[in-house]
């Protein structure tokens, strides 16, 4: 993330008052000057809560990937209290996680010569130990507001990633990225053996095809659309750093191709022979290929404007994103969802948002305190 940092240079001014012999002149002179001081004061005072929203440029930060990361967090949230409340709206937001995917891929991608396999049980080190601090939290709460529907098979099913707890469903995503981490220094193998190639991209769309067939064929466990969102992150990190005018040409067919797919799964009958058509060749997962594919299009558009704009006004929240949206993800569900939701404590919708924002937000500060100190 780029951030910019704005320095505000006031001077002062001393200025000299001639007493003269005019005593309302001097008066009126005196009161200019006190107006003249409490503006440099005032000034002053505003410039240092302005910079206090600025921070240091660091060239290991990328302000797209960034901005998305923090759009990505904010759908995700949206989207199930949308969902919550039965709005239609929901599944508008509901490409969140598929924008998570591809900047791991992405930032990882980048890195892909460093991807051994060393490095990937560091990555699952990482992932496994919030997952499962939360999960203990999350085990304990459901034991004292929800011990009547809770068990040991349950517990055991979920601390091994098989299945979760009522309520906390969204942790589907961990497994999938244990897996797109386990994949991960073969990508880095395949991609550097076809980077350097004319045409590079038309390599790496191919092979998306290929493992989407592969897996919905002989691997059922995860989605095939979902994990090839982090594998697209990953092998066109480099194509998406160098903005190259080729792939940038890729993006006008993409978005019409996007647009009609995405027209023919959610408007058209499923009895439409259309329809049927396409759920065969893309295996019996039209809704997740179609969103696979938006999430994409968003993406790049929102990569390459924000790549390309100058003014790159800094937003303090996205340190926030950058360094505990895993955590947030974990957090947020619990309580937005039955059994232990608490949107119904208040007569009104929105006071019960808030206050289901501000027991999610208590989750959130327990969850990385005690990640923090078991760390240390």
């Amino acid at each position: 993330m780029v951030e910019w940092s704005i320095a505000a240079v006031l001077k002062t001014v001393e200025t000299r008052v001639s007493g003269g012999s005019n005593p309302s002149l001097c008066a009126n002179q005196a009161a200019i000057n006190r107006i003249k001081s409490q503006g440099i004061i005032l000034a002053t005072f505003l410039g240092e809560k302005m910079s206090t929203l600025q921070t240091p440029v660091t060239k290991n930060q990328d302000y797209a990937i960034s901005v998305i990361r923090l759009l990505s967090t904010i759908f995700i949230v949206s989207c199930h209290f949308l969902q919550y409340y039965n709005n239609k709206l929901a599944w508008n937001f509901n490409i969140g996680v598929q924008f998570f995917l591809i900047i791991s891929g992405f930032l990882y991608g980048k890195k892909y010569a460093d991807f051994t396999v060393k490095k990937v049980f560091v990555c699952i080190k990482k992932l496994l130990f919030d997952y499962y601090i939360f999960c203990a939290i999350a085990i304990l709460l459901n034991l004292i507001f929800n011990f009547d529907n809770i068990n040991f098979i349950k517990i055991f099913r979920t601390l091994i990633l098989f299945e979760h707890l009522e309520g906390i469903t969204h942790l589907w995503y961990v497994p999938l990225m244990l897996f797109c981490y386990s994949i991960s220094p073969f990508l880095g193998h395949l991609k550097s053996l076809i980077e350097e190639k004319k045409y590079n991209y038309v390599y790496k769309l191919l092979f998306l095809a290929l493992f989407f067939y592969l897996v919905s064929y002989f691997f059922h466990y995860f989605n095939p659309a979902w994990v090839c969102c982090y594998i697209f992150g990953f092998l066109f990190s480099e194509n998406l750093s160098n903005l190259k005018k080729t792939f940038i040409y890729f993006m006008i067919p993409l978005s019409i191709f996007t647009s009609i797919f995405q027209y023919i799964i959610h408007y058209l009958s499923t009895d439409s022979i259309y329809y049927q058509q396409i759920n065969i060749i893309v295996r019996n997962y039209p809704k997740e290929v179609a969103r696979s594919f938006t999430a994409i299009t968003l993406f790049l558009c929102m990569y390459f404007a924000l790549s390309f704009i100058k003014f790159k006004p800094t937003i303090k929240l996205l340190n926030v994103t950058d360094k505990y949206s895993y955590n947030v993800y974990l957090c947020h569900q619990i309580f937005i969802f039955m059994p232990l939701s608490t949107l119904g404590f208040f007569g009104n919708k929105y006071i019960n948002v808030l206050f289901c924002l501000f027991t999610i937000s208590i989750l959130l500060f327990i969850e990385i305190i005690l990640s923090k100190s078991f760390k240390k």
